[in-house]
């Protein structure tokens, strides 16, 4: 059986009953309790840091000549070498061709925490499949491009 109750503190409470259970006042199984918090307000136009790094789908895909790639990084910096007041991250956004080569960077700076998009042109390249990788830290992500001609 399954059950509920709003606790003064704006918590749910749900429990369910192993099948065992003949009853709440004969227990003879495990009960299960679940808790969570309703969402009371939802608001637009709060400026919210990224707390994790991410790295998209560069858009368009498949592009000629030219794509953009956007990228957030972390507000936690966790390096003992960068100091604990340090935010920035060095940020490294490579471009490789299907053989591994380095074709471009298109990154290699100081970033605070924050969202970011860059521009790359594939002028000059042949058609293909081509990697990107963003790198800081122990943070590696790599994501596949098609330049089409």
């Amino acid at each position: 059986s399954i059950g509920g109750d709003i606790n003064n503190d704006g918590y749910d409470e749900i429990f369910a009953l192993a099948p065992n259970y003949p009853s709440v006042s004969e227990p003879k199984g495990k009960l299960f309790i679940y808790s969570y918090k309703f969402l009371t307000d939802v608001k637009d136009g709060i400026k919210t840091t990224p707390n994790n790094f991410q790295l998209y789908q560069n858009y368009p895909n498949p592009f000629n000549p030219s794509t953009k790639i956007k990228f957030t990084t972390s507000p936690f910096n966790p390096s003992p070498y960068q100091g604990e007041g340090n935010r920035e991250w060095f940020i490294t956004l490579t471009i490789y061709d299907i053989l591994g080569n380095e074709v471009a960077t298109l990154v290699e700076e100081q970033k605070p925490p924050g969202t970011y998009e860059v521009e790359f042109n594939g002028i000059g390249l042949t058609s293909g499949i081509y990697f990107y990788k963003l790198q800081t830290g122990k943070f590696v992500e790599m994501k596949k491009m098609i330049l089409l001609k």
